[in-house]
């Protein structure tokens, strides 16, 4: 046997090499590739577009899916959902090149504008909700930071049939006779395009990325947008600071709802007067509405990913807030027993993962060791001390 192995393996070597060699990449073809792809994108999956452009339905927000053949589960589909993942990427790829081209003296007036409409794409959805749920309207009214409507709160998406159709007849012809779907479309039937936690934690990194690489001093504006005279990077920084702040929630008396998301207690809130009458969670709630978002925004959902999300977001905003430090739930008292989503699931797992590759806080072999190393192993003894679990 080991005669016959000794015979093979030397040829088995050379063809591994071999077929590695003829499989590699060079920094060349992977160039090539990369602006094939962007051209792609932009030919199919996104309407590049200045903001005050008509109708501004879904501009500037890439599609998830482009599908103009009859294949899979959505023949001839266009399709928009959960889309802060998708221009999280978009922002990261394109603040990826602004760098790239710097190093190499490139023009970057380019990467920059695409940039400036992409961060323009998240302040709209941030926009736009008050005024679809009627407590708001749509302006872009600002003093001192203080935006009309700008709070944090984000639809996933804004893509209509009116607009959709209109692109695909004028902007985009590969979009025509496609059928499109979007959360934006279907909130008559489903009220989910609401923000919602994975929403938050998928946009830090395409954020994250435009905090590293633009420039501080950068000076220029964009006519039409500098209400509040804010560069693209400092736009960034903004952005993520409001939407942790949103999810900061004050809970009272009057405004109790953890039975339906995960909390047990006995009877009445027997515990007014904590914390001067509030209980600071980390929630999203809609801000007409003040309900809860129905997917991704209770407690149980938001709590485990408290100092996650907190030192993920110092980093993104580099500071300039402060150290967002929020009251969590170690604070309970006794005898009310908080129920968590389970820590291994896949999805909650992405989440931590993506935001301590940001913090840079948590060093693990595995997820297991991650999650001790968290803060939320940290409340969990706390918890235990207090006799609540």
């Amino acid at each position: 046997m080991m005669k016959f192995g000794r015979k093979y393996i030397l040829p088995a070597i050379l063809i591994c090499c071999y077929s590695a060699d003829l499989l590699s990449q060079t920094p060349q073809q992977n160039l090539t590739k990369y602006w094939e792809y962007r051209t792609r994108l932009f030919e199919k999956f996104i309407v590049d577009k200045d903001w005050w452009f008509s109708p501004r339905g879904g501009i500037n927000i890439p599609a998830g899916i482009y599908n103009p053949g009859n294949y899979g589960t959505r023949p001839k589909t266009v399709s928009w959902g959960d889309s802060e993942l998708h221009i999280s990427h978009y922002l990261g790829s394109m603040a990826t090149e602004y760098q790239l081209l710097k190093l190499q003296n490139v023009d970057v007036t380019n990467v920059k504008t695409k940039l400036h409409r992409g961060l323009m794409a998240v302040e709209r959805l941030d926009w736009l909700p008050e005024e679809y749920y009627g407590c708001g309207f749509y302006d872009l009214v600002c003093d001192d930071f203080q935006y009309t409507n700008k709070n944090g709160f984000f639809f996933r998406d804004d893509m209509d049939q009116f607009s959709f159709e209109y692109y695909g007849n004028n902007d985009l012809v590969a979009w025509e006779g496609l059928v499109l779907k979007s959360d934006y479309d279907n909130m008559d039937n489903d009220d989910g395009n609401q923000m919602s936690q994975d929403m938050f934690w998928h946009l830090l990194v395409g954020y994250s990325l435009i905090t590293h690489f633009l420039e501080e001093n950068d000076s220029e504006l964009y006519p039409g947008y500098d209400c509040a005279q804010l560069n693209l990077r400092y736009r960034a920084i903004f952005q993520v600071y409001l939407m942790h702040r949103y999810m900061q929630s004050v809970t009272n008396e009057d405004d109790w709802d953890f039975q339906p998301i995960g909390v047990e207690y006995p009877g009445k809130w027997p515990y007014y007067g904590i914390l001067n009458g509030d209980l600071k969670v980390y929630r999203i709630k809609n801000p007409c509405t003040g309900e809860t978002v129905p997917r991704g925004g209770g407690v149980a959902d938001l709590e485990p990913f408290a100092k996650y999300f907190r030192d993920a977001s110092y980093v993104v905003t580099q500071g300039e807030f402060g150290p967002l430090q929020y009251a969590s739930y170690a604070y309970l008292p006794d005898p009310v027993v908080l129920t968590f989503p389970e820590r291994n699931h896949f999805f909650n797992n992405v989440g931590r993962l993506i935001t301590s590759a940001i913090s840079n806080n948590y060093y693990a072999s595995d997820l297991d060791e991650l999650f001790n190393k968290s803060s939320s192993q940290q409340s969990y003894e706390v918890l235990k001390q207090l006799k609540l679990l």
